[in-house]
């Protein structure tokens, strides 16, 4: 699994729910395999479910592999990830990620335009489009891929992407809730407002919005109403 890329799952083989799962993605699996295993940046059900039953219980299997792009940015390449991980989040309804969406923690999200382009993923042979009625905008984009950097215009529409997305993550709102009582103590309007006032780097709150992590040993921070809290 080293260098490739692509979206996994981690299957809890004791359970009766077909939906304890946890479904990721990752530029490089073998690494995000790894950080699972040491309980690095990973996700705080799965790692309590793998303490629970056992590693040794679960399966863990690469649901479709991405074919890196080398023209385009390493961020760019992770939004096209983020789009193909959402098929697979919206299909299988996994209980163990926190977030319906997919996100990354390269910092880029989904804003409405992002969304319609996920819409448009299908499962496909090879090639994760194929077969599918695209509307024109997502055929541009498609066909300025592939022509790659004899294009001008290559990479741009995700470039553009991405930054959108990016703003759309900053104005997102941040439930902080108290890990131990599991009350819910402010809601932020956005993600600058949380920052500014909890003097804390963009970085931090990506990575514990992503793993569900409990931070300063006493909150839970999420860009979503969480139902057990």
């Amino acid at each position: 699994m080293k260098n490739v890329s692509g979206i996994y799952v981690f299957k809890n083989d004791l359970s009766k729910d077909p939906r304890d799962l946890y479904i990721g993605s990752a530029i490089d699996i073998s690494k995000r395999f790894d950080q699972h295993m040491r309980n690095s940046n990973s996700n705080i059900h799965l790692q309590n479910s793998l303490n629970k039953y056992g590693k040794e219980n679960f399966s863990f299997c690469i649901l479709e592999y991405y074919i890196y792009d080398l023209n385009l940015s390493k961020r760019e390449n992770a939004l096209l990830l983020l789009i193909l991980e959402q098929k697979y989040l919206d299909l299988m309804k996994p209980n163990y990620n926190i977030n319906p969406l997919a996100e990354s923690r390269l910092g880029a999200k989904h804003n409405e335009r992002t969304k319609e382009l996920m819409k448009q993923v299908n499962t496909g042979e090879k090639n994760h489009f194929y077969g599918k009625t695209h509307s024109n905008e997502f055929k541009e984009f498609m066909k300025m891929r592939m022509l790659g950097s004899n294009n001008p215009m290559a990479g741009k529409l995700v470039t553009e992407l991405v930054k959108q997305a990016i703003k759309d993550t900053q104005n997102q709102r941040v439930y902080l809730y108290d890990s131990n009582t599991k009350e819910l103590i402010r809601v932020y309007s956005s993600q600058v407002e949380f920052i500014k006032e909890l003097h804390v780097s963009p970085k931090t709150v990506l990575k514990y919005l992503k793993s569900g992590e409990v931070w300063r040993e006493r909150y839970i921070i999420s860009s979503n109403i969480l139902d057990n809290y």
